[in-house]
Parts: structure tokens; C-alpha cells; sequence
């Protein structure tokens, strides 16, 4: 129903907003879930939380491309 993917939906924000990005996920998904049940693969109403996806898809990439020229730095700085 409307009410339940809306309601995972702010459990998604309420949970990324405290950095617990891993379940702010299962959040988004199970509204995403809710409103393609309840209304079709179509329905415009699952946009944000696929937003807030993108978004957080976005935000670990960023964060494995840092990862990565860190552990380059610490390999030059480790160089004689």
C-alpha cells in the first residue's frame, strides 16, 4: 500500500541520515517492493526511494575510488 512504502521510505531517510546505509538499503528496497505490488513496475510514486538508491550507489563508489588512491598513497609513502 501507499502507506507502507512511504513509511520504509522514511525509515530509509531516518536510517541514512544516522549512517546506517546498509539497512537505510533494505529500507528503500522493501519500498520499492510495496509500491510494485501494490501498484505496478510502472508507478511513479517508487521514485525517490530508487533516488535515494542511485544515491547511495553513487556514495560507495566514491567511497572504493578513495579507498583506492589511498592505498596508493600508502604505497608511495612506503617507497624508499
Amino acid at each position: 500500500t501507499t502507506d507502507l512504502g512511504e513509511a520504509c521510505y522514511g525509515l530509509g531517510q531516518t536510517l541514512q541520515a544516522l549512517g546506517e546505509h546498509e539497512e537505510a538499503n533494505i529500507a528503500f528496497h522493501k519500498s520499492l517492493q510495496a509500491y510494485r505490488t501494490s501498484f505496478g513496475l510502472q508507478d511513479p510514486r517508487q521514485l525517490p526511494a530508487l533516488k535515494a538508491l542511485v544515491a547511495r550507489l553513487d556514495l560507495m563508489v566514491q567511497m572504493v575510488m578513495v579507498e583506492q588512491v589511498l592505498v596508493e598513497l600508502w604505497e608511495l609513502a612506503e617507497l624508499p
